[in-house]
């Protein structure tokens, strides 16, 4: 199950990272996603596998991957509806690193892909409402 308010919210263009450091609220326009974590090993997000729900500009996508004390990695795979307003038909992995600053939970890391795809920095910042 998907809770109304994302786990981590995120951008990926480099303009907006400065703006998410500061949003007390959900960004509801701009280069942002909101992850929503729906399965965890044991129900924490501190270690182990994870999946869940990604939604952005283009659309929903599913990812699933790995959360650790100081890592996250997980692949994205938008549907095929987001494909048709704009997000890539090919899977996207993120990988990146967990720190604390001013008491906030932020990962910092980069955007491949199996193709030629240019890397991309990219930004979250764990949602505490």
């Amino acid at each position: 199950m998907i809770s109304k308010n994302p786990d981590y919210i995120g951008a990926w263009d480099y303009a907006y990272f400065e703006a998410l450091k500061r949003y007390k609220e959900i960004p509801e326009t701009g280069p942002y996603f909101h992850l929503f974590i729906s399965q965890s090993r044991n129900g924490e997000f501190k270690n182990g596998k994870i999946s869940g729900l990604i939604k952005d500009v283009f659309g929903d996508s599913f990812f699933d991957g790995t959360l650790s004390e100081d890592t996250i990695k997980f692949t994205k795979r938008y549907t095929f509806a987001a494909t048709q307003n704009g997000g890539k038909r090919e899977p996207l992995i993120y990988s990146g690193i967990r720190v604390i600053q001013d008491y906030q939970e932020f990962v910092t890391g980069m955007i491949t892909s199996l193709s030629k795809m240019t890397p991309k920095v990219f930004i979250m910042k764990r949602f505490v409402p």
